[in-house]
C-alpha cells in the first residue's frame, strides 16, 4: 500500500483528497508526461504524439501506434465515496478522413470529416459539442482509494456502437432522391470497445511505468448492451441487442478496489476475466504492456533490453553533390519532426572553413553540431563518434542527421559507421541528386557518382524544372548506377518523412540495405582539384552589381556559393544560394536576422580556384 501511494505522490505531489478535480486529471497527465518524457519509453508504449488542448476543460488528443486517427478524452468530472476518489474520461476517436472506420460511424460524423475545417478542429474538440458526441467510443475511469492505496483504471465501451435508421435516410440531389440508409438499416454500427481498448492499453502500460509498479489486479466483466432505433420524426427508442455486450475492464495496482464506484448491471460472471498475482495472464490480454512496463525503469539499466527497447536514434547519412537540395530536405525533415513533438540532432561539416546550414536550421527541438572541415570527407578520423556521443547523452534524440559535405564520397567512410552500432541505428544513407544538374555534376566528378552508388535511398530534387522526357532519362541513369534504391521524386527536397523513416525500428518503412563497398581509397575532391574559398565582406553590397556578376562574370568552374551578405537596398540579411547558373537570393530567418552581428560572407567551391580575381570579382560589388 505505501508503495503505491508514495509513487503516485512522487507523481503528483498535490493534495489528492482535498481538490480531487484538480488531481484526478492532474494524475492522468503527469502519466502521460513522464511517459513520453524519454523517446524510447515513449515508442515502445505506444505514443506517437501528444497535445493538450488550449481549453478551458482538461482535453488531450493524442496519436498511438497502428492507428491513422487520432483518440482523445475530455475530463468529465469527479465523484467520491469516503475516501475513495472516482474521475472520469470521456474517449473519443477522430478517424483519418480516408480512413475505413469512417464508414462505420453515423451518418454525420462521416460528413464531418470530410468538411475543410475537420482537421484543424480537432486540437480544441472539446469546444464543439458535436464532435464530442460523434465521435464518442466509451468512457475511461480513474479510482484512487486512499484507504487501501490502490490506484485504478477503469474501461467502459460497448463491442458495438449502433443505430438504426428506422425510416431510413434519404436526402435530395440535382438527380433526384438518394437512400443513404435504407429502412431499417444501420446508419452506425462502430466496433467502440476494439477501438478504445487500443488507447486504454497505452494508458495502462503507462500508469504502470509511471508509478514503477506492477498490475495488482485485472478483471474483463460484459453485461448486456443496448442499440437505439430512431424515425425521422425524431422518436429514439434503446433496445436491447443480444449481439451487443458493454465491457469493463479494470486494471489496479497496489491493491484490490473494494466495492468501486463504477459497476456494472447484469454481468454474466462465468465469463468474466479475473487475474491476480500468480495466476496466468489472459491469452486476450497477453500482448498488453502493462504486465511488464514497470520493469523499465531508470532507463539508463539493462531492463529495456529485456523488453526489446532499442532506445539508439535512427541515424540518417544525408549526401549528395554540390547544391542538390540537402538543406532544403532537412530543413523539411527537421519542421516535420517537431510537429510530432520529435528531437532532431544534426551532424553538419563543410568543406570551407565556415558553416552556414546550420544557422539556417533554428527550432527548440533542434540541436546542431558542426565538426571539423573535411573529418567526414574521406574519413571518420575520430571525430564523429565523440560528437554522437554528446548527443546521444545531453538530448536523447530521436533522429540523428548526419549532413555530409557535397564533396564527401560516402564510399569511404560508409563501412566505418558500423562503429557506431552502439550509439545509433544506421536508418540510411540519403543521397539528394539535383535533377536538372545531375549529368554535369557526374561529368566534372566521380564523388557525385559514387553517392548515387552509395545510397540506400536516392530523391531525385527539382523535377519542377524538368520535362517528363528529361525524368525519364534521369531514372533509367540512376537506375542504371544504383539498381536497389527506391527513387522520390521532389520539388525543393519537399517529401513525406513517414513515408521513408521512423523513430522506431519496429515501424520503419525503409529497410537499409547497405551493400559492401570495399576498402577506403575511392575518390575524394582533391582527387577533382575541387576546391572552396572563403570571401570576408567589411560592408554592403550593391544588388545590381552582385547579381550583374552571378549571371554574367562567374567563371565556369564555380559551382557552388552560398553564405549570408547584406545589400545596400535591405537592412537585414540575405541568404545567397548559388548552384551552376540558378541562383536564389531569400531573407535571412527573422529569428535569426534580427540581431545578425557576424560577418557578412560567401563560401565560393569550384575547380582550380584562383582565390586573388574572386576576391576582386565580388569586392567590386561593394560600394
Amino acid at each position: 500500500m505505501a508503495s503505491c501511494l508514495q509513487s503516485l505522490r512522487k507523481l503528483y505531489p498535490g493534495d489528492i483528497e482535498a481538490s480531487p478535480e484538480t488531481a484526478l486529471p492532474g494524475i492522468l497527465r503527469a502519466m502521460v508526461v513522464r511517459a513520453n518524457f524519454v523517446p524510447a519509453v515513449r515508442h515502445h508504449l505506444g505514443w506517437r504524439g501528444v497535445n493538450q488542448c488550449a481549453t478551458d476543460t482538461e482535453a488531450w488528443t493524442v496519436k498511438i501506434a497502428g492507428w491513422p486517427g487520432v483518440f482523445a478524452w475530455v475530463w468529465m468530472g469527479a465523484g467520491r465515496s469516503g475516501r475513495q476518489l472516482a474521475g472520469r474520461f470521456q474517449l473519443n476517436y477522430f478517424p483519418s478522413p480516408d480512413e475505413e472506420t469512417v464508414e462505420q460511424f453515423s451518418l454525420p460524423a462521416a460528413a464531418w470529416t470530410q468538411q475543410d475545417q475537420y482537421l484543424s478542429c480537432l486540437r480544441q474538440f472539446s469546444r464543439h459539442a458535436d464532435l464530442c458526441s460523434l465521435f464518442y467510443i466509451g468512457d475511461l475511469e480513474l479510482t484512487i482509494d486512499l484507504d487501501h492505496g490502490t490506484v485504478a483504471l477503469t474501461l467502459l465501451a460497448d463491442n458495438w456502437l449502433a443505430s438504426r435508421a428506422a425510416d431510413g435516410v434519404r436526402v435530395d440531389t440535382p438527380d433526384g432522391p438518394v437512400t443513404l440508409v435504407p429502412p431499417g438499416g444501420w446508419d452506425q454500427h462502430l466496433p467502440a470497445f476494439a477501438i478504445a481498448r487500443a488507447i486504454y492499453e497505452v494508458i495502462g502500460a503507462s500508469a504502470g511505468f509511471s508509478l514503477e509498479l506492477p498490475p495488482s489486479a485485472f478483471t474483463h466483466r460484459q453485461s448486456p448492451g443496448h442499440i437505439t432505433r430512431y424515425w425521422s420524426d425524431g422518436k429514439q427508442l434503446q433496445e436491447p441487442d443480444e449481439k451487443t455486450q458493454r465491457h469493463l475492464c479494470r486494471l489496479v495496482f497496489g491493491g484490490e478496489i473494494p466495492n468501486p464506484t463504477s459497476s456494472p448491471a447484469g454481468v454474466n460472471e462465468a465469463d468474466a476475466i479475473r487475474w491476480r498475482p500468480g495466476l496466468p495472464i489472459p491469452d486476450t490480454w497477453e500482448k498488453a504492456l502493462w504486465w511488464q512496463s514497470h520493469k523499465i525503469g531508470d532507463f539508463k539499466s539493462l531492463d529495456k533490453k529485456l523488453l526489446g527497447i532499442d532506445d539508439r536514434p535512427a541515424m540518417i547519412v544525408l549526401t549528395g553533390f554540390l547544391g542538390s537540395g540537402k538543406t532544403s530536405f532537412l530543413q523539411n525533415f527537421v519542421a516535420y519532426q517537431i510537429q510530432r513533438d520529435r528531437f532532431v540532432a544534426v551532424v553538419q561539416n563543410e568543406i570551407g572553413q565556415t558553416g552556414l546550414d546550420g544557422k539556417l536550421l533554428g527550432s527548440d527541438n533542434l540541436v546542431v553540431t558542426e565538426i571539423d572541415e573535411g573529418c567526414v570527407c574521406c574519413t571518420l578520423s575520430g571525430h564523429l563518434k565523440p560528437a554522437l556521443h554528446q548527443l546521444c547523452t545531453r538530448f536523447q534524440p530521436d533522429f540523428v542527421v548526419l549532413e555530409t559535405t557535397g564533396l564527401a564520397n560516402p564510399m569511404n567512410f560508409v563501412e566505418e559507421l558500423e562503429t557506431l552500432d552502439d550509439l545509433v541505428r544506421l536508418d540510411s544513407v540519403t543521397t539528394m541528386v539535383d535533377g536538372p544538374m545531375y549529368l554535369d555534376a557526374c561529368k566534372a566528378s566521380h564523388i557525385a557518382v559514387d553517392q548515387i552508388k552509395a545510397a540506400d535511398i536516392l530523391m531525385l530534387n527539382k523535377v519542377d524544372l524538368m520535362t517528363d522526357r528529361q525524368k525519364e532519362a534521369a531514372m533509367a541513369h540512376l537506375r542504371q548506377w544504383n539498381p536497389r534504391a527506391p527513387i522520390i521524386a521532389a520539388t525543393r527536397g519537399e517529401v513525406n518523412p513517414s513515408l521513408l523513416y521512423s523513430p522506431d525500428p519496429r515501424d520503419t518503412p525503409h529497410t537499409p540495405n547497405i551493400i559492401p563497398r570495399g576498402q577506403n581509397g575511392h575518390h575524394n575532391h582533391t582527387h577533382d582539384n575541387i576546391q572552396s574559398h572563403k570571401i570576408v565582406f567589411t560592408g554592403p553590397l550593391n544588388r545590381s552589381r552582385f547579381i550583374q556578376t552571378l549571371e554574367e562574370r562567374l567563371p565556369p568552374a564555380i559551382f557552388r556559393i552560398k553564405g549570408i551578405i547584406t545589400f545596400t537596398d535591405h537592412a537585414t540579411p540575405m541568404v545567397v544560394q548559388y548552384v551552376s547558373g540558378r541562383y536564389e537570393i531569400s531573407e535571412f530567418s527573422e529569428s535569426a536576422g534580427e540581431n545578425w552581428e557576424e560577418e557578412h560572407f560567401i563560401i565560393v567551391i569550384g575547380q582550380h580556384i584562383t582565390p586573388t580575381p574572386l576576391d576582386k570579382l565580388f569586392h567590386d560589388c561593394i560600394l
